[in-house]
């Protein structure tokens, strides 16, 4: 089974449900803002665009568009 995670790599609960996934034989792959060394899992990082003119909204909304695009 794949499981996809879209989380802060950085937080101990994630950490703690990568750990006990990769345990179960789960092949897991973590999307995330904030990157960290996760032993078994497939880590990726994501970057939110910048303000710019094509592209006003706030912090939140830029995630939203940007995940929306990258489901």
């Amino acid at each position: 089974m794949k499981v996809c995670l879209f989380a802060d790599a950085q937080l101990v609960h994630v950490r703690q449900l990568v750990r006990g996934l990769v345990s179960r034989g789960l092949t897991v792959h973590v999307v995330t803002h904030k990157p960290a060394d996760l032993p078994g899992a497939s880590v990726e990082q994501f970057s939110v665009p910048s303000p710019g003119a094509t592209n006003l909204r706030r912090w939140e909304g830029r995630l939203r568009n940007y995940l929306r695009g990258f489901l």
